[in-house]
């Protein structure tokens, strides 16, 4: 799933899932150059497979992803940074900026 380093990241807020994924773009990165120039894909990826990014396609699999990644025993110490939809990045209560 990876061919380099990774930045993960677990957003919350209102439509977090929908928000992401308009961020990145169609899953296509030749689509994207096409039908969303300005998102992720379109910038930094190179085709449908090594497409710049990954994004849950819902809130059960964002679940899924957030529990086997995110809070194992070592998660802890990180604090939960938080992207709120809006025009404010605030990290929630112990997070980091």
């Amino acid at each position: 799933m990876t061919s380099g380093p990774v930045v993960a990241v677990e957003l919350m807020g209102d439509e977090a899932v929908s928000v992401w994924r308009k961020i990145l773009g169609p899953t296509d990165s030749g689509v994207a150059r096409k039908e969303a120039p300005p998102s992720l894909r379109a910038q930094f990826g190179t085709d449908g497979t090594r497409n710049a990014g990954h994004g849950s396609d819902s809130l059960a699999s964002a679940a899924r992803v957030i529990v086997r990644h995110y809070r194992g025993p070592s998660a802890e110490s990180w604090g939960t940074p938080v992207l709120r939809t809006g025009k404010d990045l605030v990290p929630s209560p112990g997070g980091h900026q």
